[in-house]
């Protein structure tokens, strides 16, 4: 009899296997509808073929990849707006976090393009209060865009600083490849616009390394690490390193990159004092063919090689005049060297323009403090050639220039090394958290083998044993009997009850000693009952939407987190624990904790699950 039963137990084992089996394979994610299906259709057509798909995951990722798709081919934002507006409308009718997160990137990076800048600091934010609705939401695109907006608004500030930080942090942190070259660019950027050449150089070069892995283009990257090494006056160093990296710099012209490349060439050509070889790579350019991005420094190559060779035609020209004119401080921190060899009477315009603009407060504060102590030393040295009072005046004003520019630096390192520093904290953290997970994918890689070994052992004691049945009819009462247990069993297995994990246990209470230990390590390192996550929650929801005045009873309701809300509304349908657990396919330590963080939230007296 003890046989029979433990063969009837095993056999219940074997079904519960079975429809764990089946729950997981119906949960494995499906892709009805491919974006290759929708990319070429006009939108009322892509609309309606994404209108089937009803998977929230699937169906937002379509419209996001419609929309940036369609924004790369076509400038008019009315092309758009069919679709931005489906996106924003399906979100409302189906409360979708994804849908609504989306709309908001594409909204604030939008209004990034058209130099709204505080319209897409306000979308961006929206974005970023997203971040913890949903657990596939990336606060990293958050990051970027407020990034963005700030840098645009100023280049100099430190919220744009913060938010690429932040971003930066993440991704070194998930080690997202992308988005570390994403982030390490900007922050470089940003640290080469405020003067601080070794952090620029140290992301770049991180950032380089990083997309040599990946086999990206990095061009841009050699040469903003040279442009570093050449701010720094380390010239030698720079030609090494270009040498080095020649191969992944484009040579062609026609393109915004290639004529990048060789301009950046030509200016290290001239301070290494290689102004012949520098002439010859001037043939190459025009000005009527360079990028207009790229005008200021072209200028500044072309009239450094102009004044070196004492061609002074460029002053009665009104093209090169008016350039020197418009960007005064530019050319005057670039060109000081070479503008003081020549006659002062003949860049009489230009000092006229220099003592202008320091005379002028707010022109003043819009230029960095390098190119304003430039400027202060070069009216100076013109007042000191003429043995004028002014020039101490001048000189003086240079120097509180270069302190505070120091100070700026000091400040801005102070703040990246905090930073490291809890980066690296945050590394080692992580670590942690991954050697866990580990450990715990080996524990469920040996769970599964148990899990198959028990099962194949089920089926071959369980096809013995009809076996034998069908041939003894003495004992057709107990093949009837275990038929109908097996009957009840699985009734009990389709509902899914809170019954699952004891009606397991007790099947291993009548096991063997060998195969009860291994089984009971397997369902206290791996619960079962997480399994049946996809329906219960509903039931929770349906709770919810019966009635639409949770807030308005309990003040903080709507601020909640779907989970909290779960948990707050099953304990008043007077829910205990265990079950709100088994309901939302959680543990019950788990429950207790929200628990407690609602009574806190939600300002609840102290017995108020009682």
């Amino acid at each position: 009899m003890f046989k029979i039963s433990l063969k009837i137990e095993l056999l219940k084992t074997v079904s519960i296997l079975a429809v764990i089996i089946l729950y997981i394979t119906s949960c494995t994610p499906h892709q009805k509808i491919r974006f290759s299906e929708i990319s070429q259709l006009p939108s009322d057509s892509a609309i309606l073929k994404i209108e089937e798909e009803k998977n929230e995951y699937q169906w937002v990722y379509l419209c996001n990849q419609y929309i940036s798709n369609l924004s790369s081919k076509s400038e008019d934002p009315n092309a758009l707006k069919p679709m931005v507006n489906y996106l924003l409308n399906r979100s409302k009718k189906e409360n979708s976090i994804l849908g609504f997160e989306g709309y908001y990137r594409f909204k604030s990076y939008q209004f990034i393009t058209l130099g709204e800048l505080d319209s897409a600091l306000i979308y961006g934010y929206k974005v970023l209060s997203l971040k913890n609705s949903h657990d596939s939401i990336n606060p990293c695109d958050a990051y970027h865009l407020l990034g963005m907006a700030y840098f645009y608004k100023n280049q100099n500030s430190d919220s744009a600083r913060y938010y690429w930080s932040k971003g930066y942090k993440e991704s070194e942190l998930k080690k997202d490849y992308h988005l570390i070259i994403h982030f390490g660019v900007n922050l470089g950027t940003y640290y080469y616009n405020i003067g601080n050449t070794h952090n620029a150089r140290s992301l770049f070069l991180r950032a380089k390394e990083i997309a040599m892995k990946i086999n990206l283009d990095n061009g841009i990257l050699v040469n903003s690490i040279i442009n570093t090494f050449m701010d720094e006056g380390q010239f030698d160093k720079a030609d090494k390193f270009w040498n080095d990296k020649r191969k992944v710099l484009t040579s062609d012209l026609n393109v915004y990159k290639g004529q990048l490349f060789l301009i950046n060439r030509i200016n290290l050509l001239q301070h290494l004092n290689q102004y012949e070889e520098a002439r010859q790579q001037l043939n190459l350019l025009s000005p009527d063919s360079v990028s207009f991005t790229l005008e200021q420094p072209y200028t500044r190559i072309y009239l450094a090689n102009q004044i070196h060779f004492k061609d002074y035609g460029f002053i009665t020209d009104s093209l090169w005049r008016n350039r020197l004119l418009n960007d005064a401080p530019y050319y005057c921190s670039t060109l000081s060297p070479y503008i003081a060899t020549i006659d002062n009477q003949k860049m009489e315009f230009f000092l006229k323009r220099i003592i202008q603009i320091c005379s002028d407060t707010n022109e003043l504060n819009d230029i960095s403090y390098a190119q304003r102590v430039s400027m202060f030393n070069y009216i100076g040295n013109y007042y000191f050639e003429k043995k004028s009072s002014k020039a101490a005046e001048y000189f003086k004003k240079s120097i509180e220039f270069k302190r505070e520019a120091e100070k700026d630096e000091v400040n801005t390192q102070r703040k990246v090394i905090d930073e490291l520093n809890e980066l690296g904290i945050n590394f080692k953290e992580k670590e942690q958290i991954i050697q866990d997970k580990e450990k715990t994918q080996n524990i469920l890689i040996i769970a599964l083998v148990l899990t198959i070994i028990i099962f194949t052992l089920s089926i071959w004691i369980t096809f013995n044993y009809l076996k034998i049945k069908k041939n003894e009819k003495n004992r057709l009462q107990n093949e009837q009997e275990l038929s109908n247990r097996i009957v009840e069993y699985s009734k009990s297995i389709i509902n899914l009850n809170s019954k699952l994990k004891a009606e397991i246990l007790e099947a291993v209470a009548k096991a063997p000693n060998t195969v009860k230990n291994s089984v009971n390590q397997v369902l206290k390192d791996y619960q079962i009952s997480h399994f049946n996550t996809g329906e219960n929650p509903q039931i929770a929801n349906q709770l919810i939407r019966e009635k639409d005045n949770w807030n308005q009873q309990f003040l903080g309701f709507d601020n909640l987190n779907k989970t909290e809300q779960r948990v707050f509304v099953l304990t008043m349908e007077n829910y205990r624990p265990k079950e709100i657990a088994n309901v939302l396919g959680v543990s019950t330590q788990y429950v207790r904790n929200v628990k407690s963080r609602l009574k806190t939230k939600l300002n609840l007296k102290e017995d108020w699950d009682a």
